[in-house]
C-alpha cells in the first residue's frame, strides 16, 4: 500500500526471498528423498531376485516376500533377460514399466535383469516383444556397447533359478564376443567350435 518506504519493502522482499528459498530447500530434500527411495526399492528388489536365483528362499517366503515388495509373481511361465549397455537406462525403464508382464530390475551398474511373465501361450512372443525393444532402445541410445541374452522360458516359478543359470552363462559370453549383440546359445556354441 502506498506511501510505502524503503525499509518496509526491503522487509517484504527478504521475507519473500525467504520463503522461496525455503520452498527450493524442500523440493531439494523431496527430490533427494525420491531418489534415494528409488535406490532402495531397486536394491530391495535386487536382493528379492537374488535371493531367488540363490535358491535361498522356500517357495513360500518367495510369494510372502514378493507381496511385501508389492511384486505380483503369479504366471504360468517364467523367462529372463539380461542387458547390458551403457546409455538408456531412462527409455528402458519407461518403456518396460508400461508392462505387467515385465519386471525390471537394476542388476548393477549397466545391467539389467527383466523378468518376464505370462502365460505359456504368450511367453514366446513376449521374450521376442523383449528382445526386439531391448535391440530398438540399445541401437538408439548406446555407442554399439550393448549386449542381451534372453533365456528358455520355465513354467514353474521353482525353475526360476536354472533359467537365470542358464541365460548368465550364455550372457557371460559378452567377455568373449563382445561384437555380438544378441548373444544366443547358438553363438555362443559357434565360438566353442572356433
Amino acid at each position: 500500500l502506498k506511501p510505502i518506504t524503503r525499509s518496509s519493502l526491503q522487509k517484504v522482499l527478504t521475507e519473500l526471498k525467504d520463503k522461496i528459498e525455503s520452498e527450493r530447500e524442500q523440493s531439494n530434500y523431496l527430490k533427494k528423498f525420491q531418489s534415494e527411495y528409488h535406490e532402495y526399492e531397486q536394491l530391495s528388489k535386487r536382493h528379492f531376485f537374488e535371493k531367488i536365483f540363490d535358491r535361498k528362499l522356500a517357495l513360500k517366503d518367495v510369494y510372502d516376500e514378493a507381496a511385501k515388495l508389492g511384486i505380483e509373481l503369479n504366471a504360468s511361465c517364467y523367462n529372463i533377460a539380461l542387458a547390458y549397455f551403457k546409455d538408456g537406462e531412462e527409455e528402458i525403464i519407461r518403456y518396460f514399466s508400461r508392462f505387467s508382464e515385465y519386471v525390471l530390475i537394476k542388476w548393477n551398474i549397466n545391467v539389467f535383469c527383466i523378468l518376464i511373465m505370462s502365460e505359456k501361450d504368450r511367453i514366446e512372443n513376449l521374450s521376442y516383444r523383449c528382445e526386439q525393444n531391448l535391440v530398438r532402445i540399445c541401437e538408439a541410445s548406446s555407442d554399439g556397447e550393448w549386449n542381451i541374452s534372453i533365456g528358455e522360458p520355465v513354467e514353474r516359478l521353482s525353475l526360476l533359478a536354472d533359467c537365470y543359470e542358464d541365460v548368465n552363462r550364455i550372457f557371460s559370453y559378452r567377455f568373449l564376443i563382445p561384437d555380438v549383440h544378441v548373444i544366443t546359445k547358438e553363438s555362443v556354441e559357434s565360438t566353442q567350435h572356433l
